[in-house]
């Protein structure tokens, strides 16, 4: 005997299903463009923000740069494509002078700083204020037994160091005179390596 609701059981036609398998792929279809879309505008976005990084980074640095150039002798050299400062990356103070050795107690600095500059010399402020430039590449930490900036009554700052100089001559710097370590850095416009039939500017560092 047949189950007469066995035949009433409600079910899909085949037409049914390859109309749900359909709307299901185009539905499908459209949601991956629209992911697809939106992860490229994100990528598209983080590089711009990446290139608009590098940007803020190379103009900080020339206008932290331009900001800490000595006003009377920071410029070196300039035309209408280059310009050549001395830029200072460590200040320090006179603690004693003597015809081959100038001893310096440093202020604090960045290490990183420190480590990543190309010493071209130094320069200590006259009395008239303005500063004398001499080119060296000798600068050495000086021993801890050395009691000259305490003899000078001058402290060396928490985070400080003592400094030698290594000089040629007599440097007439008084006890107590700013000194200042610096860098020379060269900026130069020049045509472009990542874009074709561009000009870039370019920093330098001489060694």
């Amino acid at each position: 005997m047949t189950n007469g609701n066995a035949a009433n059981r409600a079910g899909f036609s085949l037409v049914e299903l390859l109309i749900a398998m359909t709307l299901t792929a185009v539905i499908g279809g459209a949601m991956t463009a629209l992911f697809v879309s939106q992860s490229r505008l994100l990528e598209t976005q983080e590089k711009q923000q990446f290139a608009r990084g590098v940007t803020r980074s190379a103009s900080n640095i020339i206008m932290s740069e331009m900001r800490m150039i000595e006003r009377d002798s920071g410029v070196v050299a300039a035309s209408d494509t280059s310009i050549t400062l001395r830029v200072p990356f460590a200040l320090g103070i006179v603690c004693e002078a003597t015809a081959s050795l100038l001893t310096l107690s440093m202020l604090p600095i960045d290490s990183v700083m420190y480590a990543g500059a190309t010493l071209a010399g130094f320069a200590y402020r006259k009395a008239d204020g303005r500063y004398h430039y001499t080119a060296t590449t000798t600068v050495l930490p000086l021993a801890a037994s050395s009691t000259a900036c305490a003899t000078a009554g001058i402290t060396v700052v928490s985070g400080g160091v003592k400094r030698t100089i290594v000089t040629s001559s007599l440097i007439p710097a008084v006890v107590g005179a700013p000194v200042l370590l610096y860098q020379t850095v060269r900026y130069h416009f020049s045509a472009s390596t990542a874009v074709s039939g561009r000009r870039g500017l370019y920093r330098a560092v001489p060694d």
